[in-house]
Formats: structure tokens, C-alpha cells, sequence
């Protein structure tokens, strides 16, 4: 290997810190998008939507990957959180490629009509269909700014995995390939949601202790959770509920007790999902079903909602309650 010069090799280097740089703090940026991208409905103006790049377009190598993360129903202000699962900028840098991450309109700062986006007469501009063109619009902007051809992968998680299977399905042209991971394909139009807990239930149903004590973690929860609805027939046992579960309000109607039902379930429904063994670092969640379903654990419905929302809001870090 014929050594580089040295001018030409340090400026490989800063080259290659910026990418870093930028990768682990993206570039945010906005592009004036349509509000409606349906050509049988009228768009009623543009709004800011905006977007992050892990490095200028400009020196991306001949025919390396641009990488289109599709943000979901959530602000989409850094990708740390997908690093040790996906590993996206990694993949960025490896391949001397780009990163490329839209935020889903009409969420974080992405709000086609500002303050009022929520009305009912607004939020019709809220479908699959346009967040879709919003990316392929985006990227196209993108691709216009860096040198030559590139390929395009788009991945996702969840929703974002669903929308990254239906932007290579309806934009193959555009999108060369796409990594859906636990995208719900299925879960779209008029699937009930009790399909969907059927699912987190056989999986919880097919636990199996990790050690000699015969134990069902799907009985203890259903134990737990019938408890729980009994315990709406007296108002007298609420209040120990908000230091079961670190409430940061007392229950004190039943309205307020279904609520930490429905809460406490949909604990259960992430924890199916968040079965990364090679995560890294290997934390509680990355592990969940195992945690919760310990013989040790004596309440595995404060275990569960404990570990998953300790993790989920905000992400990473410990709340005080809930």
C-alpha cells in the first residue's frame, strides 16, 4: 500500500472526523414540502418539514448507500436511539455513505399548519400516502446535491418499519431496498386490535423458565391482572396503587383505574418487542421478557410497567414517576 502524502493524508483525516462528527450530531435541516401530495386533492399551501443528515451530500464516495431512516409517530431530533440495534451510522461510515433521517409530518417540529395541525379539517392531510412522498421528495432534494449515482436503502422500526416495506413497495424506482424490522404490514386498515394481543399473548405464553422452578409467567400475569380489575370494585384499595406503580397521582375514579389497566397492557405489548439479546450495552430492556418473567419477580405487573416506561420516557432515563 503506496503511503498517502502527508497534506493529502491529513486532510483524509479531518474528512473522515467531520463524518463522525456529524454522524453521532446530525445535521438538522427543513425542506418546504406540500401539505397535500395527492393530485386530486388540492394542497393547500407548503409547511416546513424537517430533516437530519449525517454529513454533506457533496462528499459522499461514487456509488456509496444513502440511508433513509423513516422516522414514525414520534420527534425525530437523533438517531442515538437506534444505535446498538440498527447501528445506522456505523453503516454510514463504513460504506463512505450518508444518513438521512425525515421527521414524520405533523410531528415533532414537522407541523403542516403550526398550532392548529390538530383540527379535524387539518389532520385529513395526516396518511401513509403522503408521509411517503414526503421522504421520496426529501430524498430527492438530497440525491440532487451529492456527486454521481447512489443506491438507496430505507429501514425503520414498528410503524417506520411498516412505512419502510410500502416506500420500496410504492417508490421502487426511488428506493433500491428497505430493512423492515417488527414492521406491522398487516395491521393496517380494519385488523382488530385484539389480532395484535393475540400475538403478545401466545409469545408470552410460550416463555419458558430459565431455571428449575416450575413457573408460567403468562398465569402470573393473568393473576395480575385480574387482581387489578378487582380491585376497581374497591375504591378503598386505589390508593396503594400510585406507590405500586410510582404514579405521580393518586387514582381516586374508575375512569382513572381503566387507565392504569390500559397503561399497564401496553407494557406488555412492548416488551414482546424489545427482545434485542445483542444489544449494546445489554441492558434490562434489551432482555425484558426474561427480566419480567424472572420466578423472582413477585408483581410482574410493576416490573413490567417499571422497565418499560423507566426506559421509554424519555429514552434512557429514569423518570421519578409516571
Amino acid at each position: 500500500m503506496v503511503p498517502l502524502p502527508r497534506p493529502a493524508f491529513a486532510a483524509f483525516v479531518l474528512v473522515a472526523l467531520a463524518a463522525a462528527v456529524h454522524a453521532n450530531n446530525p445535521i438538522s435541516l427543513t425542506f418546504r414540502q406540500r401539505i397535500s401530495h395527492d393530485p386530486h386533492v388540492p394542497s393547500p399551501g407548503y409547511f416546513n418539514q424537517r430533516y437530519f443528515l449525517s454529513g454533506d451530500p457533496k462528499d459522499m464516495k461514487f456509488g456509496a448507500p444513502l440511508i433513509l431512516y423513516i422516522g414514525a409517530e414520534e420527534t425525530t431530533g437523533s438517531w442515538s436511539a437506534m444505535e446498538g440495534v440498527f447501528e445506522p451510522t456505523t453503516w454510514a461510515l463504513e460504506t463512505g455513505g450518508l444518513l438521512l433521517s425525515v421527521e414524520h409530518r405533523y410531528f415533532g417540529e414537522s407541523l403542516p399548519f403550526g398550532n392548529e395541525s390538530y383540527t379535524n379539517e387539518n389532520l385529513r392531510f395526516l396518511t401513509v400516502e403522503n408521509d411517503l412522498a414526503d421522504c421520496v421528495a426529501i430524498l430527492q432534494h438530497v440525491r440532487m446535491q451529492a456527486p454521481g449515482g447512489h443506491p438507496v436503502m430505507a429501514f425503520g422500526g414498528s410503524y417506520g418499519g411498516m412505512l419502510a416495506a410500502a416506500i420500496r413497495l410504492h417508490y421502487p424506482t426511488a428506493i433500491n431496498a428497505s430493512l423492515a424490522s417488527a414492521g406491522p404490514v398487516y395491521m393496517v386498515g380494519e385488523v382488530a386490535n385484539s389480532t395484535w394481543y393475540d400475538e403478545v399473548s401466545d409469545t408470552l405464553l410460550a416463555v419458558k423458565s430459565s431455571t428449575d422452578v416450575p413457573y408460567s409467567c403468562s398465569d402470573a400475569i393473568s393473576k395480575g391482572f385480574s387482581d387489578l380489575w378487582a380491585s376497581a370494585q374497591q375504591p378503598d384499595s386505589w390508593s396503594g396503587l400510585q406507590s405500586r406503580f410510582g404514579l405521580c397521582d393518586p387514582v381516586s375514579t374508575s375512569e382513572e383505574l381503566v387507565s392504569v389497566l390500559l397503561w399497564a397492557k401496553l407494557a406488555f405489548s412492548e416488551i414482546v418487542q424489545f427482545a434485542y439479546p445483542r444489544a449494546q450495552p445489554p441492558t434490562d430492556v434489551a432482555n425484558a421478557i426474561d427480566v419480567v418473567c424472572s420466578p423472582s419477580v413477585k408483581d410482574v405487573l410493576q416490573k413490567a410497567t417499571s422497565l418499560i416506561y423507566n426506559f421509554t420516557e424519555p429514552w434512557g432515563t429514569p423518570v421519578s414517576c409516571f
